[in-house]
């Protein structure tokens, strides 16, 4: 059998986080791998922070454990959605999720609201569910591991929207 691959990102304006979930069914094998975080330089504002983090998903996403990705779940901001919420800071990263939905073929890719993969469970909640599915986010398998703690928060939640579509799809209830 070979192996299930589901990539995941988490779209922002300064730190895209990303990660693949594998899955080799044979084995009952699962682990994580081709993790990191895209990181836009503080100097490069507005419009050009958004292309400059467009741009650096783009070269993640023509490297061959995505492209070889089953498929690829994107976070997409609902907030900007609400008449009760202020959109101003969310309109960046929904500019940014929206370039990578259109980078990634449209059978392949996977648009999800934050409250529909994370099932509105708390941060800490699904960061613990994940971990105990795939181990410690220290122990994955990065291409570029972050130097900021606070970093590693994007990639969690890329890796946790992935094993959400893989648990949905791919593995017995």
């Amino acid at each position: 059998m070979e192996v299930v691959r589901i990539a995941g990102i988490d779209p922002g304006l300064r730190f895209t986080g990303y990660g693949v979930v594998n899955y080799n069914g044979e084995t009952n094998e699962i682990w994580v791998s081709n993790c990191g975080v895209a990181k836009t330089p503080p100097k490069i504002k507005g419009i050009d922070a958004i292309l400059d983090m467009q741009d650096r998903v783009s070269e993640i996403l023509n490297r061959d454990c995505f492209i070889e990705s089953d498929h690829c779940v994107v976070e997409i901001p609902a907030a900007i959605y609400s008449k009760t919420f202020s959109a101003g800071a969310l309109i960046p990263v929904a500019a940014v999720a929206g370039g990578i939905l259109m980078m990634v073929e449209r059978d392949r890719v996977i648009p999800v609201y934050p409250t529909v993969w994370n099932e509105s469970k708390k941060k800490e909640k699904t960061r613990k569910i994940t971990e105990e599915m795939v181990g410690n986010y220290e122990n994955w398998l990065y291409d570029d591991m972050p130097k900021a703690k606070g970093q590693f928060e994007h990639i969690i939640d890329a890796v946790s929207m992935a094993l959400w579509y893989m648990r949905l799809n791919y593995l017995e209830q």
